[in-house]
């Protein structure tokens, strides 16, 4: 050690700076003669340090190397000794591990051969570098002085000359492959090469002057990736796009196939005994799968058409672990498999029969792959589904196929038992909340969320290709947002409302007998339920997955402003869908009105005892109204709902105008009017606008233009439009005023009182 000091001082003594002679010849020569004796004196130590170094642990002289490396450090801090120590353990790695052993032909379900990835060769490979990794790092950090750095350099030469030229074989192999398996080999082989640095960490003894640290073993790792990233990072915004719309795409197939057996398997809000608490048990069950852990590094996967399944024994599918989770979750509802309509053919009530199986059914459609939803044929993969009652459950298709094929045949031999006789009528409105899935709003956001999970693979990637990886996952939500929006939720409204205008209520009387549901604004007010669901579940994948990448402060970040542009999209597509379910529920009051008025209803005879309880007309369309009002509570905006009451309302109150215009009054059937227009009254003082309940006040008073007697008094009532709080005006009371049934022998003298002549004999027209 001395001699190394006295020749490092030797060294810096020739340096030209410390200049010891003014002869340059001689300090020249000097400098030769000192670097002669040290490159001598390194040669020695070298061969001294690899006579030390022992192929067998048990020969090797620790103490020897650990001096003969300090020695030659303190020469001149050479890293000669560490390339040769490095160059003599890369015959250790070997080369037995052929990275294409992991690409494999998997029998399919269907009995046919897919491309897939088998890891188990790779984890082997990886086990191997491990060993050999944790065995020669803690040979270094024994011998090599902690200020040489020999183990990051270790590490660097494994992750460069070993592992990158592993995985650039593997990677460029797979990715001529159908999506996701490249995507999944990217995100498997990067866990796997990232445990170099957990394992590098953990040597001991650890390094004293703290220059293992993990960034910079995470910077070795990021620098073999960063050459791969770009491509990774493009096929998968490509994929996710693909793949959520293929989701889409195959739902919308569905419901002109398997309507019947989608009617048995989806929540029903409506027609359940509390909505709320089906919600409640969806976006429970929803938030309980956000928290649960995710593996992405599956052993096995294979692809066939268009799909991707996960085997082996250390999958864990993104919502594998939900059956076990929510077993206990409390049902809340009971389901339904219509709306809750009324009778007929607008909306069919299932037959005892029909509930008998709907278990059955449900559990089989649960039983339905991720991989059929995606366009591929059904595999064994497991699959996030939503019972009747809005529990949420994991089902396993390799054992569910079968039930599935009974349970549908026998729904549709039930089914076909249970349907009348009677040809239907033209035009049916019961499947339009079939238009939207809470089934394929859960397989969306399970295939966003894998996708988002493999990006998060990658956020610790520093500099330009950390931001890259961030604006992947913001990306990722983005399009999400977009295919639930433009493929699923507003095509199912546009197509609710366009349904919904061609129905005439004269068509379907039958259907709303005693006051009963309609059919298309049942299965619209469902639909309203069930895309209000969807937005709370986005909501809660938003605040679960999301928030954390972005500030939520910011209104002008790309995931904010499309966020709103979606929720402003669906409120949207609810208010014009809730104007055409407007019109056809103040069409269906008006009809209603006008049909079940009875003729003598306002001109009973003399003898007739009546009760001075509403009309059937009366009573009929107050439960139209009050019954399909109540569908929306809780399903859609606050300010939404207010207009919408509003516009039922002021409708109403136009319907009833123009109602009594058509009518013949008499003085014992004015109580009978009065009783009506109370009931009305009432109804819409439960909708809390009272912009609106004014105008009923003031027609609750027209009743009494008919009980008057006096042609005087009843001229002054008329007069008197300030009563009315000029809700009606003196047009409205003269025509109103006409219907009573003895007008025509007090017409001279209203006539008088109200203009100060007798119109019939002072008015002549010539």
């Amino acid at each position: 050690m001395q001699r190394a000091r006295l020749l490092a001082t030797l060294a810096r003594f020739c340096h030209a700076l410390v200049a010891p002679t003014r002869s340059l010849p001689q300090r020249l020569g000097t400098l030769r003669n000192v670097q002669s004796a040290m490159d001598f004196f390194e040669s020695t130590l070298l061969a001294e340090f690899e006579r030390a170094d022992a192929a067998a642990p048990a020969d090797r002289d620790e103490d020897a190397m650990r001096d003969r490396a300090s020695v030659m450090w303190e020469v001149n801090q050479s890293q000669t000794v560490a390339q040769v120590f490095v160059q003599k353990r890369e015959t250790l790695f070997g080369a037995g591990h052929d990275p294409l052993r992991n690409l494999t032909k998997i029998e399919t379900p269907s009995g046919g051969e897919a491309d897939g990835i088998d890891f188990s060769a790779m984890d082997l490979f990886m086990s191997s570098v491990l060993d050999i990794l944790r065995r020669e790092g803690s040979l270094i950090a024994r011998v090599f002085p902690p200020q040489a750095d020999v183990l990051l350099y270790f590490l660097e030469r494994i992750a460069n000359d070993v592992v990158s030229d592993y995985i650039t074989t593997l990677l460029s192999a797979a990715q001529p492959l159908q999506n996701p398996l490249f995507l999944l080999a990217t995100a498997a082989t990067f866990g796997q090469v990232y445990r170099l640095v957990d394992c590098v960490l953990d040597i001991e003894p650890r390094n004293a002057a703290g220059l293992v640290t993990k960034e910079r073993a995470e910077d070795i790792v990021f620098r073999v990736f960063e050459p791969l990233m770009d491509d990774y990072l493009a096929e998968e915004g490509e994929w996710i796009r693909e793949v959520l719309e293929g989701v889409c795409d195959e739902w919308d197939r569905k419901p002109h196939q398997t309507a019947s057996a989608l009617a048995l398997s989806d929540p029903t809000f409506l027609a359940s005994h509390n909505p709320a608490q089906v919600k409640k048990n969806v976006l429970a069950g929803f938030t309980k799968v956000l928290l649960l852990p995710v593996t992405i590094i599956p052993k096995t996967a294979m692809f066939g058409v268009n799909a991707i399944t996960y085997g082996g024994t250390a999958v864990i599918d993104t919502f594998a672990h939900l059956g076990t989770q929510l077993s206990g979750a409390a049902g809340g509802g009971s389901g339904g498999g219509g709306g809750g309509g009324g009778g007929g053919s607008g909306s069919r009530t299932p037959s005892a029969a029909t509930r008998t199986v709907s278990a059955t059914a449900t559990a089989a459609a649960a039983g339905e792959s991720s991989a059929a939803a995606w366009g591929g044929e059904a595999a064994s993969a497991p699959r996030l589904s939503v019972d009747a009652s809005g529990v949420i459950s994991v089902s396993d298709g390799s054992t569910t196929t079968a039930a599935a094929g009974a349970a549908s045949s026998s729904s549709s031999s039930l089914e076909a038992a249970a349907e009348p006789s009677a040809p239907r009528a033209p035009g049916r409105f019961d499947r339009l909340q079939l238009l939207l899935s809470l089934d394929t709003a859960l397989q969306l956001l399970q295939a966003d969320r894998d996708s988002l999970k493999r990006i998060q693979t990658f956020l610790r990637f520093p500099g330009t290709y950390g931001r890259k990886v961030h604006d992947a996952i913001e990306e990722v939500f983005i399009v999400l947002l977009q295919v639930l929006n433009e493929k699923h939720v507003g095509p199912a409204f546009d197509k609710a409302r366009r349904q919904m205008e061609t129905y005439k209520p004269e068509e379907h009387d039958g259907d709303t007998s005693g006051g009963g549901s309609v059919a298309p604004l049942v299965q619209f007010f469902e639909l309203v339920h069930i895309g209000d669901t969807i937005q709370q579940m986005v909501d809660v994948y938003y605040e679960k997955e999301m928030a954390a990448y972005i500030d939520r402060r910011d209104f002008l970040n790309v995931v904010v402003r499309e966020k709103k542009r979606f929720e402003a999209s669906l409120d949207d597509a609810v208010a014009q869908g809730l104007n055409a379910a407007v019109n056809i529920l103040m069409s269906q009051v008006e009809h209603l009105v006008t049909s079940r008025q009875g003729l003598r209803d306002f001109t009973p005879d003399d003898g007739d005892d009546f009760d001075l309880s509403p009309t059937r007309a009366c009573r009929d369309a107050v439960a139209v109204l009050r019954q399909h009002c109540d569908m929306l509570k809780g399903s859609t905006d606050k300010h939404i709902l207010e207009v919408f009451n509003q516009e039922v309302g002021i409708r109403l109150f136009g319907i009833l105008l123009k109602h009594l215009k058509r009518q013949i009054v008499s003085t014992s059937g004015g109580l009978q009017l009065i009783a009506d227009l109370n009931a009305y009254h009432a109804f819409v003082t439960s909708l809390r606008q009272p912009p609106v309940t004014a105008y009923f006040t003031s027609l609750k008073m027209v009743g009494e233009i008919y009980l008057v007697d006096s042609p005087k008094d009843l001229g002054a009532l008329v007069r008197d439009t300030s009563r009315y709080e000029g809700v009606l005006s003196p047009e409205d009371l003269y025509e109103l005023v006409q219907r009573r049934a003895d007008w025509k022998r007090i017409e001279r003298d209203v006539d008088k009182a109200l203009f100060g002549f007798k119109v019939a004999d002072d008015c002549v027209v010539s």
